[in-house]
């Protein structure tokens, strides 16, 4: 799925988008990456550092947690609009569980470091979340 610009994109009232100032738009839409995964694709891994917010534009994923050494824990299902990632706003975090696709998915990824700048400029921004 090619790019989108945010300004266009269907699920924008649902992202982070739609709270930015008509100055940290621009840099949201710069500093994002459009990607596709096949099915039984991992987008971040549980233990893992937590490094962005991902908002799934289509597809569906499931979010489980590892229950001792061979169980996952279902506890989500992802799907279009939702906005996933959010252990990557606490600094030297770690992703708590796991995203995998259960069909073919595309996404947009909002590094951490985009996101906390707008938080120290805004910082009603976290209550968002």
């Amino acid at each position: 799925m090619p790019p989108v610009h945010c300004a266009s994109c269907p699920f924008k009232s649902k992202c982070i988008y739609q709270l930015l100032s008509t100055d940290q738009k621009p840099p949201l839409n710069e500093n994002k990456l459009t990607l596709s995964k096949k099915k039984g694709s991992v987008l971040y891994e549980q233990g893992n550092p937590a490094f962005s917010l991902i908002m799934v534009r289509q597809g569906v994923l499931k979010h489980c947690a590892k229950i001792g050494s061979d169980k996952n824990f279902i506890f989500e299902y992802i799907k279009q609009g939702d906005l996933i990632g959010l252990a990557s706003l606490k600094q030297n975090s770690i992703y708590l569980s796991s995203a995998i696709s259960l069909t073919e998915v595309s996404y947009c990824v909002f590094p951490n470091n985009t996101v906390l700048s707008f938080v120290k400029s805004n910082p009603a921004f976290i209550n968002y979340f």
